[in-house]
């Protein structure tokens, strides 16, 4: 099975092979011709080309009659693909189909339809279940197959979630826009689900007993079945005609996999068959609209390793993707693409997907910009993938992923939508925001930890030993992650209760531990919303800040305890929520020092002026940090404090920009950077 080479950088470029009926022969001669030769120029080792997708609607399949034509059609353009040896590789755009865009085309499909809880059936989504659907996506199937391509990459369509069967009625303002659809409710899955519980429920009986927790855990269990079932199904049909291709799977995000059922050993084991599981995670931001919010794609990129890791147990690769559809809602600049590139390679993927250009058909030589920048990325691309980063730890506060528990005892919240589901992580966000370095663990790993952040999301995922095991370390919670810990019986160890929500936003927050250069109090804004925050009442616990209303009452806002456990334990008062004003430079330097010592002095940790991402791996005496900056303001110096004496540092940019390192102790002065928006630097050390 291809795997790429250990000594190039595997990008894998997603393109749209024009066809019959929207473009004429010479057009579709002209792209022939024109990507062989782009690939060759910009050292582009493989190509994926879009198939199975309606030439009207990107987001259905394609029907079989015209799928006969466009075989033929992309056959040819294999042959060209690997006479300059090039990889040929196959997006199977739409298996099931993604959604139908509120257009009704089920007189075009004639297979059965998805349906979601709310009874709507899409107009071209097919279940993945359907004996018509199966018939018709087989035969598709095994035309593509015969082509032999390298590896098929089944798109994120193969899911139970997100499917846009609402879309109309939120256009109508019949609705208020959730993803509603966690499952596929139609006949035939209701009598699957019936008969394998020895029940008879409606389908509106069933979603109550799912949102109201007693169905919970037995519908994701069933779903996921459902979604193993079909995988097993496409690995079948794909192998029977070519055993040498691969079998890549693209996914959504984390916990949204978590809440549809998802078990990641069963599924990719029936996906990839003999083969090592190739995955092309979810790396968004899809569009970019604030720079600050391009962290999404190392928390998105680690908490799936770590998910899939902890339920596949054997070897898989990431080619995460890199999503960049010009000229479209999707679309970003050259210097965001290029810095999801330098992270996708400090994160130690395998390859990079790449879909840079639009889905029309485009002509590459039109836009030779980005041609460039995968040039010029590419030695910093190829020099982190000789240094085997895939194997090393990452490392930072912990946050805790289970996605087998998403339907547990534990977390058998009300709700009212299935979405709610896989929200309220809140630290995630807020802590690499300020610059400080995470990473995910299982409960399993827990011992393994110096300090634990918890959300309410995240806290009700633990069991009472697991519980009582990061209370002995350092552990950093909000509000409702308290509350759920004095519930189940450790209020002792916080030092506060959680009182009566507050029902008014908050206006400022002073900060006790700090004052101005001129010995005045350090008082910043802070606009939590009303609801989203607790009144913490004081049991041992000392004030790091406190709250005020804008009527003057004041309410303690972080309070840190140490425990009869030995464990430290900091409170926020937030409850799932930080508010407007956050981020300030006095509390981002509050947070970092809350953080270094509940760690125990073991955490890295970087001062610097701007928002800047932080991820570091470890291994024996390494280290390697990826600092990057995510705003239009320019890095040119940062400090580094790092646990234990630094014996050697070298510094690895893909800007060109360049810098030199100072080393004393355990600091690293890092001077003349001259980072801009979207550019990172790597250093390497030795303790």
């Amino acid at each position: 099975m291809w795997e790429g080479k250990s000594e190039q950088a595997n990008y894998i470029l997603r393109y749209y092979l024009p066809c019959a009926p929207l473009f004429d022969e010479e057009t579709i001669r002209n792209r022939m011709e024109g990507l062989p030769e782009f690939c060759v120029r910009y050292q582009i080792p493989a190509v994926m080309l879009y198939v199975d997708l309606n030439p009207c609607w990107y987001y259905l399949p394609d029907t079989p009659e015209h799928t006969a034509y466009y075989v033929e059609v992309v056959r040819q353009l294999a042959v060209r693909l690997r006479e300059k040896g090039i990889s040929y590789q196959l997006n199977y755009q739409n298996l099931f189909g993604a959604t139908d865009g509120a257009a009704d085309l089920r007189n075009v499909y004639r297979w059965e339809m998805y349906v979601d809880e709310k009874g709507m059936e899409s107009g071209g989504v097919a279940c993945m279940a359907g004996e018509k659907f199966r018939e018709t996506a087989g035969k598709k199937l095994r035309m593509w197959a015969a082509t032999r391509p390298d590896v098929i990459w089944i798109d994120d369509d193969m899911r139970f979630h997100n499917h846009g069967t609402a879309v109309k009625a939120r256009w109508q303002g019949k609705h208020s826009g959730r993803k509603t659809d966690y499952g596929c409710f139609c006949p035939r899955h209701m009598a699957m689900y019936n008969a394998r519980m020895h029940t008879s429920y409606t389908r509106e009986e069933l979603v109550t007993e799912i949102l109201e927790g007693s169905a919970r855990a037995d519908w994701m269990a069933f779903t996921g079945e459902c979604m193993t079932e079909t995988a097993r199904w496409v690995e079948h049909i794909i192998h029977e005609v070519s055993p040498e291709t691969g079998i890549a799977i693209m996914t959504s995000t984390p916990d949204v996999h978590s809440v549809e059922g998802r078990h990641w050993g069963d599924f990719l084991e029936s996906l990839s068959g003999k083969d090592m599981p190739l995955l092309r995670p979810y790396f968004g931001p899809y569009s970019e609209s604030a720079p600050k919010d391009f962290f999404t794609s190392y928390l998105m990129f680690e908490q799936l390793k770590v998910n899939v890791a902890g339920q596949y147990r054997k070897e898989f690769a990431f080619y995460p993707e890199i999503e960049n559809t010009r000229f479209t809602r999707w679309s970003k600049s050259l210097a965001a693409t290029g810095y999801q590139i330098m992270l996708a390679a400090f994160l130690g993927s395998a390859g990079i997907t790449l879909s840079l250009y639009d889905l029309e058909g485009c002509v590459l030589a039109e836009e030779p910009e980005y041609g460039e920048l995968l040039m010029k990325l590419a030695p910093f691309v190829r020099t982190m993938r000789s240094w085997g980063l895939w194997e090393w730890q990452s490392d930072g506060i912990a946050l805790v992923t289970a996605p087998e528990r998403a339907g547990s005892p534990w977390n058998m919240k009300k709700v009212r939508e299935m979405d709610e589901l896989a929200q309220g992580r809140m630290w995630d966000t807020v802590l690499v925001r300020c610059g400080i370095a995470c990473r995910y663990v299982t409960p399993e790993h827990l011992e393994e930890t110096a300090c634990v952040a918890l959300d309410a999301c995240t806290a009700a995922l633990l069991r009472d030993e697991e519980i009582r095991l990061v209370l002995t370390k350092g552990v950093l919670l909000d509000a409702g992650a308290a509350g759920i810990l004095i519930r189940r019986g450790f209020g002792a160890c916080l030092g506060a209760e959680v009182g009566e929500s507050v029902e008014c936003v908050s206006a400022s927050e002073l900060l006790c531990t700090m004052r101005h250069q001129d010995n005045s109090p350090v008082r910043v804004p802070s606009r939590i919303d009303g609801g989203k925050w607790s009144h913490l009442l004081l049991k041992g616990a000392e004030e790091l800040s406190r709250l005020m209303t804008p009527g003057g009452r004041e309410y303690p806002g972080f309070t840190e305890f140490r425990n009869s456990l030995g464990g430290r334990v900091v409170i926020y008062a937030g409850n799932g929520a930080v508010g407007d004003g956050f981020y300030t430079n006095y509390r981002v330097r509050l947070l970092k020092g809350i953080c270094g010592r509940l760690s125990g002095g073991s955490s890295v940790t970087v001062d610097n002026g701007s928002y800047m991402l932080l991820c570091v791996k470890k291994r024996k005496n390494e280290m390697a940090l990826f600092a990057a900056n995510l705003t239009a303001d320019r890095v040119d110096e940062m400090m580094i404090r790092v646990p234990g004496k630094v014996k050697s540092a070298s510094l690895t940019d893909g800007n060109g920009t360049g810098g030199e390192l100072e080393v004393a102790g355990n600091e690293i002065r890092c001077r003349g950077l001259n980072l801009g928006l979207y550019e990172g630097a790597v250093i390497r050390l030795q303790r």
